[in-house]
């Protein structure tokens, strides 16, 4: 939470976290941001840790300061990644 030091996270609204995946994701790997002629292009390509790793070390933080939170579940391609996606939203639920 880079921005505590400026606002009070539960005075908001809510917080959307950064897209999580089921598995850690290294992103895609450099260059992930480029100029161009009408602005900035990334594709950083939703790196992140883990479900895991976010329910542990980061939403409890986030729940101690009672911030809503949305949670952004990222996964792949729905013909191979659904059973990934559900189990996701199942660990999250859980």
């Amino acid at each position: 939470m880079d921005y505590i030091d400026l606002v009070d996270p539960a005075s908001v609204g809510a917080v959307v976290v950064k897209g999580t995946t089921l598995r850690p994701r290294a992103g895609n790997p450099p260059p992930r941001i480029v100029e161009t002629p009408c602005g900035m292009l990334n594709a950083i390509g939703l790196e992140n840790p883990g479900i895991r790793v976010f329910l542990d070390e980061h939403l409890p933080s986030l729940l101690d300061r009672h911030v809503t939170v949305i949670a952004n579940i990222a996964g792949g391609k729905p013909s191979t990644n659904t059973p990934n996606w559900l189990q996701s939203l199942t660990v999250t639920a859980g």
